[in-house]
């Protein structure tokens, strides 16, 4: 059950203070999720929802531009169609102009990104263990490398299981600054999720098997909407019971997941439209299912939080808190940041 704790803020010369509500769900599965990341032994499985707060865009945003560009079909309304079909028409946007669909790719992620989102900030200021991410931009890197952190960054396909010294992963794909986007080297279609978590002859099904398996995580800005994520997920989960019936885990590292209680950036485009409002929660009903399924399945403790006008408030202020650090002032990224 969900309670409703206060925290006590001030002025930095502690002449002023006064209590205001957490935005989160506190309990016995938060604290203990506090004590794993400040042990240092937890690793940071960041998703590409704290990317759009730089101005990237959101997955269907991102289709939309690749289907202007390529020539291809859209629907009206991609907010209320499964993740299947998503994939699917990535796939056609690459098959139909693979020259304009990386044009797209570099014209959103090969530019330097105007700020850093304090979610991703936290993090990086955070003692996890390594850090794992599936987004394409170098958000996470710049927050990690203002830390100085002196990190290694390894890039799909290129993978090796070393889950120490704070080292950068991203399992999807980079983009880096100033270069074109690669299509052989970005999991966004179909078929490269399918290459790519080929549980036979894939080095990525090998690296998050063993991370998933092995390693406590703390799931942050992800949605748990890809097919063959979840497909890992559930194997994951069932080789981790396996173990334990064996004896071989004392203990199965725990992982959790913070999520947003909904989704409002939704809210003024359905308020617009009572047909694509019953068909979008009919699929976001069905989508939360799977995921609560999948989560249940791989041993993911939930840790719910608000979110207000479409900011994520719970979850810096719970990154916050982790860190045990005071709002970081605006700006800083600008002022250090070289092109």
């Amino acid at each position: 059950m969900t309670k409703a704790h206060c925290v006590v803020t001030g002025s930095a010369d502690g002449s002023h203070k006064e209590l205001r509500p957490r935005h989160w769900e506190e309990g016995e599965d938060a604290d203990r999720l506090k004590q794993k990341i400040r042990s240092g032994e937890c690793i940071a499985f960041v998703g590409s929802g704290p990317s759009t707060g730089a101005g990237y865009p959101s997955w269907n945003t991102l289709l939309r531009e690749l289907c202007s560009a390529t020539g291809v079909v859209c629907a009206d309304q991609l907010e209320c169609k499964p993740t299947e079909t998503l994939l699917a028409l990535a796939d056609s946007c690459l098959q139909a102009n693979a020259h304009e669909y990386c044009n797209v790719l570099s014209r959103y992620f090969a530019c330097t990104p105007p700020n850093i989102p304090d979610e991703l900030r936290y993090v990086a200021k955070l003692k996890f263990r390594a850090y794992v991410t599936t987004a394409f931009d170098p958000l996470l890197h710049l927050a990690l490398e203002d830390e100085a952190t002196g990190n290694l960054v390894y890039t799909y396909p290129s993978l090796p299981t070393e889950f120490n010294q704070r080292h950068l992963f991203h399992i999807h794909g980079k983009i880096e600054v100033g270069s074109e986007a690669d299509s052989s080297k970005i999991i966004l279609g179909s078929t490269a999720f399918a290459h790519a978590y080929d549980g036979k002859n894939s080095l990525l099904w090998g690296f998050l098997q063993q991370l998933l398996t092995y390693r406590s995580c703390c799931f942050v800005g992800c949605g748990f909407r890809e097919p063959d994520l979840q497909r890992l997920f559930t194997v994951c989960g069932t080789i981790r019971e396996e173990i334990g019936k064996m004896g071989g885990l004392d203990s199965a590292p725990e992982h959790f997941a913070l999520l947003p209680r909904d989704l409002p950036e939704l809210e003024v485009l359905l308020e617009q439209n009572e047909v694509l409002r019953q068909a979008t929660e009919r699929e976001i009903a069905a989508q939360n299912s799977r995921r609560a399924e999948v989560l249940k399945q791989a041993g993911i403790t939930v840790i719910r939080y608000e979110v207000e006008k479409s900011r994520h408030l719970g979850l810096k202020e719970f990154l916050r808190e982790c860190a045990d650090i005071v709002p970081i002032e605006p700006g800083t990224f600008l002022q250090q940041a070289k092109p």
